[in-house]
């Protein structure tokens, strides 16, 4: 198949880096690196972050009285067995969705990633803070979609929806992942990615006004629509608040770099890398175009695309693979993901995106 062509072409890169496809340095790094995730997301101090204490209330909720509005059916079924079988710990609850976040998207890395410990660089330091210790739910629906990257490139559509299936049960936000298996972008260009992003923005600021998702919420269905009138009922609490929700600025350090990862893309996607690449830059180009067009909605607009940009853990091998002089290009990279890490999660650019380094 395709993307095992991709594959048996980068395998003598592995070698290059001690750390080939199965190599048992890569194997110990990995196993060790995944066992000091879990312990970090499931041992962290209550309040560490700002949905840890929600989490601990959430446990001590009867299972009768689950919401299913406000928390996804295999969520529940989590803080069931938790209360079941692990005395309503805080620990343990945190420790299975680490292992379940961790264990899931290493899994991908090893599976689809051309050079995986660069993609392990990208998760620890952009992904893992948000979606292994504070978007858990969240993250574990991002890490399946991982994994079902490989069925939308080999068109096998019914493990494609299965695996979305399992991930919208842990994140009804999960359902924007249903459209990347029937719109490919054939081939992506400078001018469009350039162009689009900014008529996105355009639309976004001057149609899809506030009174357009209040009416949008009216129509979808269930938990989908219940979430949708909850975004819409924060920005106008923040509205007569302090208004930080709309402290939004649109070309922010996180959006701008990966704007910058699609670009470099359309000049490598002239070569002849395909299948496995074009679906993940189709993935982060459509996430950047979420972002833009619901920028009116911000804390809408910040979900879909920091989930869809995740795949950006695969995409950017590929671009560092092209890149001359690598050594110099690599370096100059994983500096800019660094600064981008401190100024997202330490400086708190992750909620307040107008922050600039």
């Amino acid at each position: 198949m395709e993307m095992d062509r991709e594959m048996g072409k980068s395998a003598n890169l592995y070698k290059r880096y001690g750390l080939e496809y199965n190599g048992y340095l890569f194997i110990a790094l990995t196993v060790l690196l995944g066992y000091l995730l879990i312990l970090f997301a499931g041992f962290k101090p209550i309040g560490f972050d700002p949905d840890s204490a929600n989490y601990v209330k959430l446990l001590q909720t009867d299972p009768a009285n689950f919401d299913l509005n406000k928390v996804e059916p295999l969520n529940c079924l989590i803080v069931f067995i938790n209360q079941k079988f692990f005395n309503t710990s805080a620990e343990s609850f945190f420790l299975i969705y680490g292992f379940l976040y961790v264990s899931l998207s290493l899994v991908a890395i090893k599976r689809y990633s051309i050079k995986p410990i660069f993609s392990l660089i990208v998760f620890i330091l952009l992904f893992f803070p948000n979606f292994g210790l504070i978007q858990i739910r969240q993250g574990i629906s991002i890490a399946i979609f991982l994994l079902a990257i490989g069925d939308i490139v080999n068109r096998n559509a019914y493990k494609f929806m299965l695996k979305i299936a399992i991930a919208i049960l842990f994140h009804y936000s999960a359902v924007v992942f249903l459209v990347f298996y029937f719109i490919v972008w054939p081939r992506l260009t400078l001018v469009q990615g350039l162009i689009l992003p900014l008529l996105c923005l355009l639309v976004g600021e001057f149609l899809l006004t506030y009174n357009f998702y209040i009416t949008l919420s009216e129509f979808l269905p269930g938990a989908f629509g219940w979430k949708m009138t909850m975004y819409l009922e924060l920005m106008a609490h923040a509205d007569k608040t302090d208004g930080s929700i709309h402290n939004i600025n649109p070309f922010n350090m996180y959006s701008l770099f990966m704007w910058l990862l699609v670009i470099l893309s359309t000049f490598l996607n002239k070569s002849d890398l395909r299948g496995h690449f074009n679906i993940l830059l189709n993935i982060l180009f459509g996430g950047l175009l979420f972002w833009f067009l619901f920028i009116t909605v911000p804390v809408f607009s910040f979900r879909i695309f920091v989930t869809l940009s995740s795949v950006s853990i695969l995409l950017i091998p590929y671009i560092l693979e092209k890149i001359y002089p690598q050594f110099l290009s690599i370096t100059l990279f994983f500096i800019a993901i660094l600064i981008l890490s401190v100024n997202v999660y330490l400086l708190g650019g992750l909620f307040y995106f107008s922050l600039l380094l």
